[in-house]
């Protein structure tokens, strides 16, 4: 499970209105969703959260893939910044434990700009 928090939507709803955020979010789930699967789930769970469900996937190799796509997406001519956090299903029991454990390594990412797949 991945957990994504996409930088400067505030930002842009307030500076040019709800109608351009709703675009750069779009946007952006499609754009990242070229980049996975067709099995893998992508899911807003909030604001500019998402959760990116990808099965039978190694941890390493999501880590490097999603560093790749972020830096990817950032030299875009719409670029898009956001920080990312991964949990394996083997670290929790239940789905809940795990969104919340890919959502503490997003924010550990975000706070120290650093690369927070697992511990």
């Amino acid at each position: 499970m991945i957990f994504i928090d996409l930088d400067k939507l505030k930002q842009i709803n307030d500076t040019f209105g709800h109608h351009e955020g709703d675009r750069y979010l779009i946007s952006f789930v499609s754009s990242v969703s070229k980049e996975f699967r067709s099995s893998d789930v992508i899911a807003r769970v909030g604001g500019d959260e998402f959760v990116l469900i990808m099965e039978e996937s190694n941890t390493s190799f999501v880590c490097e893939r999603m560093n790749y796509i972020r830096t990817h997406l950032e030299n875009q001519e719409t670029p898009f910044s956001f920080s990312f956090g991964i949990a394996a299903s083997n670290e929790c029991t239940n789905a809940e434990d795990l969104i919340h454990l890919a959502d503490e390594r997003m924010y550990q990412q975000k706070n120290r700009n650093q690369c927070c797949c697992v511990k």
